[in-house]
């Protein structure tokens, strides 16, 4: 029988009663050789059909040296010429393949840039939201200090020179350096 990856993916093998190997584990490794092996037949159909394409191609290239259709030992100079146009098609080819990937890899550039950008926005004005909790935490919380340094201040006296050098010191770290 013909070893494919689903033979292999859910192989019919006998359970040992004692010992053996792990269930789970001879399960994991038989999923990635059936991986493997899928990827070498796609890698083998594709190798097939670019040597087809290939032969094609050269085919023509032989009509085109020798147009009768008759396969003769072509001469150096016909080679030549046939040499150059299967390299100046190739050449296109690769500058087509090349363009189309630059192309691809600058939309993505392009996409990756915009959401940087709006990412960047996005926390530029989360910074200043927090900036503006933090300015409106500072007052609020001077405004209590201040209200609570008058209600000490009103209770009792000799806490009072205390309490006006603490309202100077407050009012002085408030203040922007």
């Amino acid at each position: 029988m013909a070893l494919s990856a689903d033979s292999i993916e859910n192989p019919d093998l006998p359970r040992a009663r004692v010992g053996g190997y792990s269930v789970e584990a001879t399960d994991e490794l038989l999923a990635r050789v059936a991986k493997e092996v899928r990827q070498l037949q796609r890698d083998r159909t594709d190798l097939l059909t670019r040597q087809a394409e290939l032969e094609g191609r050269l085919e023509k290239v032989l009509l085109a040296v020798e147009p009768d259709g008759e396969l003769q030992e072509p001469s150096t100079t016909s080679l030549l010429a046939a040499a150059h146009r299967v390299a100046a098609e190739m050449r296109a080819q690769a500058r087509e393949e090349c363009e189309t990937m630059l192309k691809k890899a600058r939309r993505r550039a392009d996409v990756f840039e915009r959401e940087v950008d709006q990412a960047r926005a996005r926390t530029e004005y989360r910074v200043r939201e927090l900036e503006e909790t933090q300015r409106q935490a500072r007052e609020r919380l001077s405004m209590f200090l201040a209200s609570m340094l008058s209600a000490i201040e009103e209770r009792s006296e000799t806490a009072g020179s205390v309490v006006r050098e603490l309202r100077t010191r407050t009012n002085s770290a408030g203040e922007p350096h």
